[in-house]
């Protein structure tokens, strides 16, 4: 049975061409008889948007102004403040609405068996009709990224870990009950809260896969990286527990599939037999190393911090020794860095020249970090040494240890970790 009391919540910001278009095309889709309103907040256009708004008559159509540029929550929020559906129908103004798109998604959250939240819907491109995306997903990197792949045949619905709010469906007393869209963020990751605290009060984040719209994709705001980074930051240390137990969630079922490197979209480095054997603990450690690379990163560029500084004088570095004939700082068999007050490095590099002299046959150097990943390189007698490892696994907390081991006598020149070069090595 259809909902008969929903409310149409669009944040409209210039684009006054596409805003037309998507109220053209959300009335043209909506169910014969649905009781509805249509509630148009915006958010200090200047591009004629006002004056067309002001030509509006249709009695189930209302418009609010603000008075200056507010951001996307709090346009949203004002808008379901007036809202007198007990559904929210949350939509951007550069969508295109196609037939059916409404009635899968009421289906799923009227559901008694799915209790289902916040419900999204698959979202294609306007330009060439290619997916966009069909929900939000936590990446091993520990990135945010759209779902590109369609659900299996026959698949109609599903829990999903976020929904965007370009175009989603929820009831007006949970929207009220978590708070709304949280208005420390600006233009960026609202939407992605909103899931998160709704799933905090045990419902669930659903997708739709019945209903698909066109999606111009970001056109209404245009997002500085510095904001985008601001926001993320924000998100992430709110709900730090739970995307950590995400992310582990997300290297276990790597892990469980066969994957054995570190880094889900760039591998360098192979995860060690050791800790290949005990996977859910391996999960969970690299969900902590993926999160502290991140927080990390927001020090060094929003805080203009370093949280690494002078890493050479929190470095003891062990197994060479100095031989004048030979040039300089000699490793035999294994040299290990151990470091401490690390969160995150960016890489971890050992440079020099193997010796030649000591036969004919390849030299293998293998660098390690914490016994938890190594990389193995293949190099000649006489060759000159530049290897490492791009962001080696961190553990927080503890001292971390990292190791060359070669097969030949190497002539060590200096380390890198984390850009900072070690040359004091005795």
């Amino acid at each position: 049975m259809i909902q008969p009391d929903i409310s149409f919540v669009v944040p409209l910001f210039n684009h006054l061409a596409s805003t037309q278009a998507m109220l053209v095309s959300l009335q043209a889709t909506l169910p014969a008889g649905l009781a509805h309103e249509i509630i148009l907040v915006d958010d200090a256009s200047t591009d004629g948007t006002r004056q067309w708004l002001a030509s509006l008559t249709a009695p189930n159509l209302r418009v609010l102004l603000n008075a200056g540029n507010q951001g996307f929550a709090r346009t949203v929020n004002a808008g379901v403040e007036q809202a007198s559906g007990q559904v929210l129908t949350l939509l951007n103004n550069d969508l295109l609405l196609t037939p059916g798109w409404l009635e899968p998604m009421l289906a799923a959250l009227n559901s008694p068996t799915i209790k289902a939240g916040v419900v999204g819907n698959v979202q294609t491109r306007v330009a060439d009709g290619s997916l966009d995306h069909a929900g939000v997903q936590m990446a091993a990197n520990g990135k945010l990224d759209h779902v590109q792949g369609w659900p299996p045949s026959g698949v109609q619905q599903a829990r999903v870990f976020a929904v965007t709010g370009a175009c989603c469906l929820i009831r007006r007393e949970v929207f009220n009950a978590v708070g709304g869209f949280d208005e420390t963020y600006v233009n960026g990751c609202e939407d992605i809260d909103l899931c998160q605290k709704v799933k905090a009060k045990g419902l669930h984040v659903v997708m739709a896969y019945g209903s698909v719209v066109q999606h111009h994709v970001s056109l209404s705001r245009g997002r500085t990286s510095q904001q985008n980074e601001e926001n993320s930051r924000h998100l992430y240390a709110r709900w730090r527990k739970e995307f950590k137990a995400e992310l582990a969630n997300v290297w276990l079922a790597r892990l469980q599939a066969g994957a054995q490197t570190t880094q889900g979209d760039a591998p360098d480095g192979q995860f060690t037999a050791a800790m290949l054997a005990t996977p859910h603990v391996l999960a969970r450690l690299m969900a902590e190393s993926v999160l502290q690379k991140e927080e990390v990163c927001w020090a060094r560029m929003l805080d203009g911090e370093e949280p690494n500084a002078n890493l050479p004088a929190r470095c003891q570095v062990q197994g060479l020794r100095f031989d004048a004939a030979k040039g300089g700082q000699i490793l035999d068999s294994v040299a290990e860095l151990h470091v401490s007050g690390l969160r995150s490095v960016r890489n971890f590099y050992v440079c020099g020249q193997i010796l030649a002299g000591y036969g004919a046959q390849p030299v293998a150097l293998t660098l390690s970090a914490n016994g938890m990943v190594q990389k193995t390189f293949t190099l000649q007698p006489g060759e000159a040494v530049n290897v490492g490892i791009i962001a080696p696994v961190c553990l927080p907390g503890v001292t971390n240890c990292f190791a060359v081991q070669t097969s030949a006598p190497l002539r060590v020149s200096h380390f890198v970790l984390d850009d900072q070069v070690f040359e004091q090595l005795n």
